[in-house]
């Protein structure tokens, strides 16, 4: 299987750029986010649920427009701790 695309999420990161640049190349439909550990948490020992639930409408975005998404996550001690 080729990925035509990995995005690594860091804090503060958007997909408006990312959106407005995958829409030029129409013959790239599959994205592959990772989300670390300090992407899901921003910093704090719990996981951050509205900054995840902003990454979420992102992504939907994406899967509307037609791309398959394959995302892959760490992030399981945070998960724990919560």
């Amino acid at each position: 299987m080729r990925w035509d695309f990995w995005i690594n999420f860091r804090i503060y990161a958007r997909l408006s750029a990312f959106l407005r640049e995958v829409s030029m190349q129409q013959n790239n439909k599959t994205i592959v986010v990772k989300f670390g550990t300090s992407t899901l948490t921003q910093g704090s020992p719990k996981l951050n649920l509205a900054y995840m639930m902003e990454i979420v409408r992102q992504l939907a975005q994406l899967h509307q427009a037609g791309f398959r998404l394959v995302i892959v996550t760490s992030g399981a001690i945070a998960a724990g701790r919560h």
